[in-house]
């Protein structure tokens, strides 16, 4: 496995590949992460990563995704299909989500589900927010969801 650290204007991000998929990208922070066992280089699939989150920071197009690599169950990656389709500037709540799939289903599940989001960003689901517009759940933490949305110049007031 493969990884590098991507020096955004909201943080450093830690990519992880193998020579086909992207595996992981999230908020990089050294003291929850040991790295020993993987390597630093750079390998196309991370290129191709690299080049995406710099179309994304510099609001530009964005090509499509590179291919990640899911260890998921088939409802997470439902909900994390779903959460795939939400454009660029826009917000969904978590509630929403769950009606997609239940009348029954609780905006709770679906959170769970995204807790599990192994490419963060890529998959938005930071764009999921609960009723009332409020910031709830996210696996980097609150002030990078809030990050981002401004990033995408979402008004969450």
């Amino acid at each position: 496995m493969y990884y590098q650290i991507y020096k955004s204007s909201i943080g450093e991000l830690l990519m992880v590949s193998d020579e086909t998929s992207l595996y992981q990208l999230t908020f990089y922070d050294e003291k929850n992460f040991n790295l020993s066992g993987y390597e630093e280089k750079e390998v196309p699939i991370l290129q191709k990563t690299k080049e995406w989150l710099d179309a994304y920071f510099k609001l530009q197009k964005i090509d499509p995704l590179p291919p990640i690599h899911l260890s998921l169950t088939p409802f997470q990656k439902e909900v994390l299909f779903h959460v795939s389709q939400i454009p660029f500037g826009q917000t969904k709540t978590y509630q929403s989500l769950a009606r997609k799939f239940s009348d029954n289903m609780s905006a709770q599940a679906i959170g769970q589900a995204l807790h599990k989001n192994p490419v963060l960003i890529m998959i938005p689901c930071h764009r999921v927010i609960g009723k009332n517009r409020r910031l709830t759940g996210y696996s980097a933490g609150i002030d990078h969801k809030k990050d981002l949305l401004e990033h995408e110049k979402i008004d969450l007031y």
